[in-house]
């Protein structure tokens, strides 16, 4: 027997141990289990927007497969394959990347259809009708967002826009108001000057003092 023979016989006796291994449906007077397995849902759902990056993907079946692969289950950013792996659990399978995906890329997650073995298959060997293919995008980079913390004494300040927190860029504008017989002197800490107002341009947490003294005093500071 010549080696291209024996490469034959050894696919032909594989092939036979695997379809063995496929329940036999048909056994007690049953008819036997000929539907095609289907994708009910996945996780991102096709057309998603906003994925987090850290996300897995999930695809669920109709009924319970044999095991689902990185080489039946793959994900793709344009034409490049996305490395992870593929875990199975009744009816689910999951594909979790090595890496966080990229953000704001679009992805595509494909169930490969196919012949025994390289398709998949329910448990009665039955291949689906076709290659499932459905496609997400992720959520962009979240802009960074800072603190303004004004402090004052004898007076107040107001912030417009008045926020708990400022995307990177936003700017500021501080109005300074004393109280009764006071008179604004100035800012310190992340802004300086005695404009008023003022604008104080937000690039990490900022915090700024405004300083009023008594009107007619001569040099004197009440913070």
């Amino acid at each position: 027997m010549n080696r291209h023979m024996k490469k034959l016989w050894f696919l032909a006796l594989v092939l036979v141990a695997f379809v063995a291994g496929c329940n036999d449906n048909g056994g007690g007077g049953q008819p036997p289990d000929t539907t095609p397995p289907t994708v009910v849902s996945t996780q991102p759902a096709n057309g998603d927007n906003g994925v987090p990056t850290n996300s897995t993907v999930t695809a669920t079946f109709s009924e319970a497969m044999k095991v689902v692969t990185t080489t039946t289950f793959t994900l793709r950013q344009g034409p490049t394959l996305v490395s992870g792996t593929v875990t199975n659990a009744g009816t689910t399978a999951t594909f979790t990347p090595v890496v966080p995906l990229a953000a704001s890329t679009t992805y595509t997650a494909t169930i490969h259809n196919g012949p025994i073995p390289t398709g998949v298959h329910d448990l009665a060997c039955n291949t689906m009708t076709s290659d499932y293919v459905w496609t997400f995008t992720t959520a962009p980079i979240p802009t960074p967002r800072y603190v303004l913390t004004v402090d004052a004494i004898h007076g107040s300040v107001t912030k417009s826009p008045d926020q708990l927190t400022y995307d990177a860029g936003t700017v500021v504008t501080l109005t300074p108001s004393p109280a009764t017989n006071y008179s604004f002197a100035g800012w310190s800490g992340d802004m300086g000057g005695t404009a008023s107002p003022a604008q104080i341009r937000m690039s990490s947490d900022k915090t700024v003092t405004a300083t009023f003294t008594v009107q007619g005093d001569l040099g004197l500071t009440i913070n």
